[in-house]
């Protein structure tokens, strides 16, 4: 349960590290995340929409490196073991999969503007 904790963390900061915004739109439509944590890591992210939503998440914020080599997302950190992982993207879903134990959690991408992802 803490591998599966730490990676969707992992993959919440890889997604939350890329800038968004769209021309014409509110200049709120974005994703945005705290600039500053406490001192155990833990902050925040908002992603407002175009249609009024707003999705709002609260964690430990990790700040990795990633790269991915022969089918393997590869997770790095300052303090933090690798972390590798088998790695399927298939149109919108992302699929990882721990080596060890064989479980696997399932994403999806994010829509923004128009249907496009926004990853």
């Amino acid at each position: 349960m803490k591998l599966i904790s730490f990676i969707m963390i992992a993959v919440a900061c890889l997604i939350v590290n890329v800038p968004r915004s769209y021309a014409g739109e509110s200049p709120i439509v974005s994703e945005w995340v705290s600039m500053s944590t406490s001192r155990g890591g833990l902050g925040g992210t908002r992603m407002y929409e175009t249609n009024g939503a707003i999705s709002v998440g609260f964690g430990a914020v990790l700040n990795m490196k990633y790269k991915i080599e022969d089918g393997q997302l590869i997770l790095s950190g300052e303090n933090c073991p690798l972390q590798p992982q088998s790695v399927t993207i298939s149109e919108q879903t992302l699929t990882l999969t721990d080596p060890k134990t064989g479980k696997k959690q399932e994403l999806t991408r994010v829509k923004g503007s128009q249907g496009k992802g926004i990853v």
